[in-house]
């Protein structure tokens, strides 16, 4: 199994992490990935699905709601700038 970056994982989470959680997170990882490891040898070839969708997701009612305020569609941003979001750039020379 890879070893698991904790601190990579924690800034894709947007949490602060010390080094005791760090350790903490990283074997709490560790066990859920090697419980989805044994989960791949599980044979389901003859286990009907539970539930599923003929044709079409169910939609749900179309409803005109309030729209949220510019201020808190920005407090998570990680980064913006006069109101707008600010990205890095993804399309140049490279």
């Amino acid at each position: 199994m890879k070893e698991i970056d904790v601190k990579k994982v924690a800034e894709l989470a947007r949490i602060n992490v010390n080094q005791e959680q760090e350790a903490e997170l990283k074997l709490a990882l560790t066990q859920i990935l090697k419980h989805f490891e044994g989960l791949k040898n599980v044979n389901t070839d003859e286990v009907e699905p539970l539930f599923h969708f003929q044709d079409q997701m169910p939609l749900r009612e179309d409803l005109a709601e309030e729209a949220l305020k510019q201020e808190e569609l920005l407090k998570n941003a990680p980064n913006h700038v006069d109101g707008c979001f600010r990205i890095p750039k993804v399309i140049g020379d490279h």
